[in-house]
C-alpha cells in the first residue's frame, strides 16, 4: 500500500517538475517604448563601410525574398530611404498540463529608416492569433498578454524569438549582402 501512494504521490509531482525545468530563458526585445506608449522593438544598427542606398537596397531584396505576402503591401521609398511591410510569421504549437496551442500567427508591421552608416528598424502593431485544442481562437495585441499562465508564457517568448531572429537576419543581409534563399 505504502508503493502505491508513494509511485501516486511521484506521477502527481511529475507534470509540475517538468514544467518548471521545461521553462527556458529567451531575450525579451519587445517593450512598451515610454515616449509613445506603443509596444515595439526597435532598434538602431550600426553599419561600417556599406552606403545608404547600398544598405535600402540590400534591405529590399531580402525583404522581397523572406517577408512578401500575397497582397504585395511592401512600400519601398527610395526618396525617404525608408521601408514599411505588414508581415505575418508562423507560431510554434506547444502544448502542456490541460493546455495545447495547435496553431497560430504573429502578424506585425516592419518600418525601417536608412542614415549614412546606420538604419533603424521597428517591429510595432504586433497581434496575435492563436488557436487552441477545445476550439477557441484568441486574436490579441501584444500589449493585450496579460495572463501570467503557461500558453501566455509560450507566445510571449515566440514573439521574442521570432521578431529576434528576423532582425538578425535582416542585419547580416545588410551588413554583408545576403538575400535569402532565391537560388531554386
Amino acid at each position: 500500500m505504502k508503493k502505491i501512494i508513494l509511485a501516486l504521490a511521484l506521477l502527481a509531482a511529475a507534470p509540475q517538475v517538468q514544467a518548471k525545468g521545461g521553462d527556458s530563458e529567451y531575450k525579451v526585445v519587445v517593450v512598451k517604448n515610454e515616449a509613445t506608449g506603443n509596444v515595439c522593438y526597435e532598434q538602431v544598427t550600426m553599419v561600417e563601410g556599406v552606403a545608404k542606398q547600398e544598405m535600402f537596397n540590400r534591405a529590399k531584396k531580402w525583404i522581397i525574398a523572406n517577408l512578401k505576402t500575397n497582397d504585395n503591401n511592401i512600400a519601398f521609398d527610395e526618396t525617404a530611404s525608408s521601408i514599411s511591410n505588414t508581415a505575418t510569421v508562423v507560431l510554434k504549437p506547444a502544448s502542456g498540463f490541460n493546455w495545447a496551442i495547435t496553431s497560430g500567427m504573429i502578424n506585425f508591421k516592419l518600418n525601417m529608416q536608412f542614415k549614412e552608416g546606420r538604419y533603424k528598424f521597428a517591429f510595432d502593431n504586433i497581434v496575435v492569433q492563436v488557436a487552441y485544442a477545445d476550439g477557441i481562437v484568441e486574436t490579441l495585441n501584444y500589449d493585450q498578454i496579460q495572463r501570467n499562465n503557461k500558453p501566455a508564457k509560450h507566445i510571449k517568448k515566440e514573439v521574442n524569438e521570432k521578431l529576434l531572429a528576423i532582425a538578425m537576419q535582416l542585419e547580416t543581409a545588410i551588413k554583408q549582402g545576403n538575400t535569402g534563399n532565391d537560388n531554386w
